[in-house]
């Protein structure tokens, strides 16, 4: 089978979100590179200060957000009347679709907080879809793996070792084509390797939160979004000491992307149109 290789090495950016929210982020001017996805942010902080003005109502059509607890506990409400306390593990999928006002809060904690959120794009087709929301417990997160290496998936399915797991988000149509995604958490520790099996053409990228690993002889350090060449099979490397990924596969849309702020959308046209639907109130209230 053909290994695949780093065909771009992205590092995130540190930047300020919502309230005031120090994060880190990988989105790139040129959206064909993540595609299905759109951006990878991590927030992660031992210091309240940090992130607790958290993420006030906020507005958003045209794409789907996995939200990722590795610690600490978040808050969510939105506009379709959902309400979460997302802890340790536990992971929400919001389809903002047509259009959505959410809220995302730090609860208090002594943890501190390690959360991902993935922007993922929605189809030219379903952009206008009806907006749905689900929320998962860890313990709904299959594991797979053994004493040295062990991945959490959070959607979509994973081949690791030879051995497969799944989880799809509901048995709607919608939840049924945003599980065709696959996020899985890998942990390896030292000394050690794992090879993964993922479709051939769709798009693979790895995102160190922790250590160093290597991919085909080339080092991905923490903080660092590795994107993947075509091919059957993953050998993931980790060496001096225990590390941590996200890995992030789904079959690229290949359709124009319009980004205004919240809003992902194919035009111009669309993204005011968003701005003036939102002003106007059409998104609900929170």
């Amino acid at each position: 089978m053909t290994k695949r290789t780093i065909k771009h090495l992205l590092k995130a950016k540190d930047g300020i979100d919502g309230a005031g929210v120090k994060m880190r982020s990988v989105s790139p001017s040129d959206y064909s590179l993540l595609d299905p996805f759109v951006e990878v942010d991590e927030v992660e902080s031992n210091n309240p200060e940090d992130f607790f003005a958290g993420f006030p109502p906020h507005p958003h059509r045209g794409s789907e957000f996995l939200t990722y607890i590795r610690k600490g506990e978040m808050r969510h409400s939105d506009s379709l009347g959902n309400t979460g306390h997302l802890k340790n593990g536990d992971m929400q999928y919001m389809c903002s679709g047509s259009g959505a006002l959410h809220s995302e809060m730090p609860a208090p904690n002594k943890q501190g907080l390690h959360v991902f959120q993935l922007w993922i794009n929605l189809p030219q087709s379903h952009k206008l879809c009806e907006p749905w929301y689900v929320n998962s417990r860890s313990e709904e997160s299959p594991t797979v793996g053994s004493t040295n290496v062990k991945a959490v998936l959070l959607v979509g399915e994973l081949c690791l070792e030879g051995k497969k797991v799944s989880k799809q988000l509901g048995e709607s149509e919608a939840a049924k084509r945003s599980s065709r995604k696959t996020v899985a958490d890998l942990s390896i520790n030292a000394n050690k390797k794992v090879e993964l099996t993922l479709p051939k053409s769709h798009k693979a990228m790895v995102y160190v939160h922790s250590g160093q690993l290597k991919i085909a002889g080339q080092n991905i350090k923490k903080n660092e979004l590795a994107i993947l060449s075509s091919g059957e099979e993953l050998e993931i490397i980790c060496q001096r000491q225990k590390a941590g990924c996200l890995i992030m596969v789904g079959e690229a849309l290949n359709e124009p992307v319009v980004r205004g702020g919240p809003f992902v959308m194919n035009s111009e046209a669309e993204i005011q149109k968003a701005f003036a639907d939102y002003q106007s109130g059409k998104f609900g209230q929170v």
